[in-house]
């Protein structure tokens, strides 16, 4: 009996869940946890990953304004939407915000993604006689010739 006494003693004396890890010094970050370690680096991770992919969204938006310039402008505005609603994500302030945001704008840029300029819209702008040549120009008929069996795959002359 003073056996199970004893052990019923231990387990109603036992740490709280949350104390029992050991304390992981300079990379704690004042977490207590490991799993608020884990949850700390998850959202600075999301919220650098995010502001690095809406940067690189909206280079390219920039980069294909010229040709289609309602194109680049939604991608340059979602690229800045995401952005800053990773930002946000990161800082741990609106993170429901951030959230719908960073939703809507994945949404979004997918739907805007189907317009983007394909390399046959690119080569016709740069032709030399009919193009708009808002990308630049072809030099000579030789070189727009062989842009156009590229884009064809080096098939034929």
């Amino acid at each position: 009996m003073a056996l199970f006494s004893h052990c019923h003693k231990v387990r109603t004396q036992s740490v709280p869940p949350q104390k029992r890890t050991e304390p992981m010094g300079r990379w704690s970050f004042r977490a207590d946890t490991k799993a608020a370690v884990v949850k700390a680096s998850g959202r600075w991770l999301s919220g650098v990953t995010g502001v690095v992919l809406g940067a690189l969204t909206f280079a390219d938006g920039y980069r294909d304004a010229e040709l289609n310039r309602v194109y680049g402008i939604s991608m340059m505005g979602l690229g800045f939407l995401g952005a800053l609603a990773s930002a946000l994500m990161m800082s741990g302030y609106g993170i429901p915000v951030a959230i719908i945001l960073l939703i809507v704008a994945a949404i979004t840029t997918v739907v805007v993604a189907w317009f983007k300029p394909d390399g046959v819209q690119r080569w016709l702008d740069k032709t030399i006689h009919f193009g708009g040549n808002e990308s630049g120009r072809f030099a000579d008929l030789e070189s727009q010739n062989a842009a156009l069996r590229a884009l064809r795959g080096g098939e034929g002359a």
